[in-house]
């Protein structure tokens, strides 16, 4: 852990809960990500194994990255910014939102249409009385 503070309870969806709890009806070890026999694996034993199989499938991929993709997916998923804060333990907003978040143009398009999805129909609506 990077801190005292590091080792925190994380709330997980209910999904990843039932699916972890299925795995370890199959995995007889107490941890998620494990050796061979069970064992803990480190932090940096975990990097470097990642490492070693995205060099050789030739991807550029760093387990850090989870915690982007996930913070930008609860920001689309249009998540409260404190709470999407807490999921990540940071201690800013400021460092969740202007660090971790990446809209894509996509994401900017669908949030500007949405803004205006009622007043698009009513046009739509509109549009086809005139046409009949």
């Amino acid at each position: 852990m990077k801190t005292k503070s590091s080792k925190a309870r994380v709330e997980i969806c209910s999904i990843l809960s039932e699916y972890l709890k299925s795995w370890f009806v199959e995995n007889p070890y107490d941890f998620v990500i494990c050796d061979e026999h069970g064992d803990f694996i480190s932090p940096v034993n975990f990097q470097e194994r990642i490492r070693d199989t995205v060099k050789k499938l030739d991807i550029k991929f760093h387990y850090h990255m989870l915690r982007h993709t996930y913070a930008t997916e609860l920001m689309v998923a249009g998540v409260n910014p404190i709470v999407v804060r807490d999921l990540l333990r940071h201690s800013t907003v400021n460092t969740t939102w202007n660090v971790y978040t990446h809209p894509s143009r996509d994401d900017q398009r669908k949030a500007l249409d949405g803004l205006y999805d009622d007043e698009a129909e009513l046009l739509d609506k509109k549009m086809k009385i005139k046409l009949k």
